[in-house]
């Protein structure tokens, strides 16, 4: 279906033809300017009817996406007491560990034994990192992963 043949087809006019004035017109050489009535111009009355305003999503609601993060309130044991290469489920990241030793079960045994058998020797044992727990942290998120504990 496509135009009807009896339909006019006018030119495309560019901008640059649209700035232009039209060119003056002339009845005849040397004639007098042709004085040109206005027509009145008849204005119809437009009705409004009051309606509900319309709400349009264009991009359509987005579906609600949810992340599920499980954080482990225990650490693992692990026997290793340098930093290794472990996940951390908090950050979701494969980090390596970074470790802090800490006093445990070991280093209050040794400091009894110390102080009540009378071997002040032994006290020197508790500077030593060998007597304490290592515990391995995310470097990123300060999440405790693992934990080494040491055994008497």
């Amino acid at each position: 279906m496509g135009q009807p043949e009896n339909v006019p087809v006018y030119p495309v006019t560019t901008p640059a033809a649209l700035d232009t004035a039209p060119p003056p017109y002339t009845v005849g050489v040397g004639a007098a300017p042709v004085a040109v009535e206005m027509q009145p111009v008849y204005m119809q009355a437009a009705y409004v009817t009051p309606q509900q305003p319309q709400v349009i999503n264009i991009a359509g609601p987005r579906p609600a996406t949810t992340t599920t993060v499980i954080v482990s309130t225990q650490c693992k044991h692990v026997d290793q007491d340098h930093p290794y290469l472990e996940y951390c489920p908090r950050c979701q990241t494969s980090v390596t560990t970074r470790t802090v030793h800490s006093i445990g079960t070991c280093w209050w045994i040794i400091l009894f034994i110390g102080v009540f058998v009378f071997c002040w020797p032994i006290l020197f044992c508790l500077c030593c990192a060998g007597s304490k727990d290592v515990k391995h942290y995310c470097p990123n998120c300060a999440t405790c992963l693992a934990v080494k504990k040491r055994g008497c």
